[in-house]
């Protein structure tokens, strides 16, 4: 039996805006967060070892997704959570 967290939705939308080949940059002009907005943190990570790598992808109202850096975060006052 599968057990589905509770973000697993969200996740699953960004799989599927990400499955097809875009270019991104990260462009914050004019960016701002809604009350349902999240941010998806991509890390990457080979065997163990440090951190390669870390991006963060802002859901706009639309279906897309936004690359945003880790002090547009904090000055949005974004929130880290745990999943």
């Amino acid at each position: 039996m599968c057990q589905i967290l509770a973000h697993e939705p969200k996740f699953r939308e960004y799989l599927s805006w990400g499955h097809y080949p875009k270019e991104s940059s990260v462009d914050e002009r004019g960016v701002q967060p809604l009350d349902d907005t999240y941010v998806v943190q991509v890390v990457r990570q080979v065997n163990y070892g440090p951190l390669e790598s870390k991006r963060y992808f802002l859901k706009t109202g639309s279906d897309m997704f936004v690359e945003v850096d880790e002090k547009w975060l904090i000055d949005a006052n974004f929130a880290k959570l745990n999943a």
